[in-house]
């Protein structure tokens, strides 16, 4: 007996930020659940995330990384720019100087209008309460100058990687399949007592 391969549902994210503000972390962290602060860029232009079936289709996450030494957003970034679902800002809130990279590439969004990417910003390793240089407050009023959706996430806690990067890909499966998502699932994403990192 043969079976028919089930049709793909495929959407594109794409991760920037300072070589050093882990956001290939973030992949590895979202896409293999591990986590060494030793590791290197991923080496190639995306990987990719399987989710359970939805009405006999199989959902996948590519998340693209921007592994080039400088840090650029422009429509030739990759081929297929217009194809992505949403944009992902990611910088250190230990480093100011990337979260400065990141307030100096906003700058150029506006020649992109006519794409329909949402666009968010992540303010990573927000467990190293102590180091940390850039205020949440900051950081949202950067992300509302700029309507974005900011939030904090630690790679090294495993905080709002899953429960968020599975919320976001989720919405836009059933904006693929034309159909409202479900209602979202309590999150499973606590801080831990020793990062008292604001998951917001």
């Amino acid at each position: 007996m043969t079976t028919t391969p089930l049709d793909r549902v495929i959407v594109n994210f794409f991760l920037f930020g300072d070589s050093k503000c882990g956001k290939t972390s973030i992949i590895r962290r979202y896409v293999d659940n591990t986590f060494n602060v030793e590791e290197g860029p991923i080496g190639f232009d995306f990987k990719l995330k399987y989710h359970d079936p939805i009405d006999g289709k199989i959902p996948l996450t590519r998340l693209w990384d921007d592994t080039r030494p400088t840090f650029q957003i422009r429509s030739r970034a990759i081929p297929n720019f217009k194809n992505m679902s949403a944009v992902f800002l990611v910088f250190d809130v230990t480093d100011r100087q990337s979260f400065e990279l990141i307030e100096e590439k906003l700058k150029s969004l506006p020649q992109f209008s006519e794409y329909t990417a949402e666009l968010y910003i992540i303010g990573n390793k927000c467990d190293l309460i102590e180091q940390r240089v850039v205020s949440q407050e900051e950081a949202m009023n950067l992300a509302a100058q700029h309507g974005a959706v900011y939030f904090n996430a630690s790679v090294k806690d495993n905080i709002n990687i899953k429960d968020r990067f599975d919320t976001i890909s989720k919405f836009h499966f059933y904006k693929e399949l034309n159909k409202p998502p479900p209602p979202p699932k309590p999150s499973t994403s606590k801080p831990t007592p020793q990062s008292r990192c604001n998951i917001m």
